[in-house]
């Protein structure tokens, strides 16, 4: 663990490049190793939320056609982070 820290604290990363905007992360779902949807996450951008400047992450779950025909799920979510301290702001769900 002594060696992840000095790393750590010798290469610290600035803001921006911690969650630069537009960076895109895809998953495939399986389930006992059946292909069953997607997920998502992305930076959308950087805003003011309450009068701090927050960054604002999304994402998308959805299940494919195989699994839709008996659990079909378009789920979103969004989550404003603080841009200094990167403590959650603001969070919602939508499920579909």
């Amino acid at each position: 663990m002594g060696l992840v820290r000095a790393c750590a604290e010798e290469l610290p990363l600035q803001q921006d490049q911690a969650l630069p905007i537009g960076e895109r992360l895809a998953y495939k779902i399986s389930w006992l190793g059946i292909p069953v949807g997607t997920g998502e996450l992305w930076v959308q951008e950087k805003t003011t939320l309450a009068g701090r400047e927050v960054i604002h992450i999304a994402g998308a779950i959805e299940t494919n056609k195989f699994l839709s025909v008996i659990f079909p799920v378009r789920d979103e979510i969004h989550s404003w982070i603080d841009a200094n301290t990167l403590e959650s702001v603001q969070f919602e769900k939508k499920v579909n």
